[in-house]
């Protein structure tokens, strides 16, 4: 029998069925957990350099109805990277559609990566393309 799934007894045959022990998010025992219901579109979002030292990310409102807030993620450098990535600022669905930060752009010529993220009520979360912005030198 596949892992993930246990077998009811009764007077018929026995018939498997999904068993989703363990935490929803996958760790424990039974696998990776049911499949995610509810991931939200991503918004459309641009990032520009703005004087004299940080980045003005706006994006796209989302039309999702459990949107629970935006955050702005981000990397140094011009590629942005999951694994590096650090939440610099967070808004509620109220607050305007834009973010500023100096993150990564201390000198000349740095560049940073960005990502604005839809977070819903449930977790579920989406990434806007990503966005480099370079401090002028």
């Amino acid at each position: 029998m596949a892992p993930g799934f246990q077998t009811t007894a009764g007077r018929g045959p026995r018939t498997a069925v999904p068993s989703w022990r363990g935490h929803p998010d996958g760790s424990g025992p039974g696998g990776a957990g049911p499949p995610a219901i509810g991931t939200p579109d991503p918004v459309n979002a641009s990032a520009v350099f703005q004087a004299s030292d940080q980045a003005k990310i706006v994006h796209d409102p989302s039309a999702d109805p459990d949107l629970s807030r935006y955050e702005l993620r981000g990397t140094p450098g011009d590629s942005y990277d999951e694994q590096d990535a650090v939440t610099l600022a967070t808004h509620t669905p109220a607050d305007p559609s834009e973010f500023l930060t100096g993150f990564g752009l201390t000198q000349p010529g740095t560049r940073a990566s960005f990502k604005v993220f839809v977070i819903l009520g449930t977790g579920n979360e989406a990434g806007s393309p990503a966005m480099t912005v370079e401090r002028p030198g």
